[in-house]
């Protein structure tokens, strides 16, 4: 993907990992999926959640969220950093910037 290829700077939310874990382990093993998250900390930043994003997270999931907890937290983190969220994860579609991709 262009997006992620680029020279741009990318973050990711310290709580993608462990969404992305949760989701390739089963399908790939627990090698690979160690690789493939060593290859996005390669290109991204981490970034941790701060008492800052878990209120924020909160007050998402307040205001009718549909995503769950992790993904409230994820969303805080974008907005909190004025950064684009790259997903195919259908509880982030439709909302401001957001990119969202097509799963295979």
């Amino acid at each position: 993907m262009a997006y992620i290829d680029g020279d741009e700077d990318l973050y990711i939310s310290s709580i993608t990992l462990t969404e992305l874990l949760r989701s390739l382990i089963p399908k790939v093993g627990e090698d690979e999926a160690d690789e493939c998250i060593e290859d996005i900390l390669y290109r991204s930043l981490p970034i941790p959640v701060s008492q800052e994003i878990a209120i924020l997270a909160g007050k998402f999931k307040y205001k009718g969220f549909k995503g769950g907890t992790a993904d409230a937290i994820i969303l805080a983190t974008a907005h909190i950093g004025n950064h684009k969220i790259v997903t195919g994860d259908l509880h982030f579609k439709g909302l401001p910037d957001v990119l969202f991709v097509k799963r295979n």
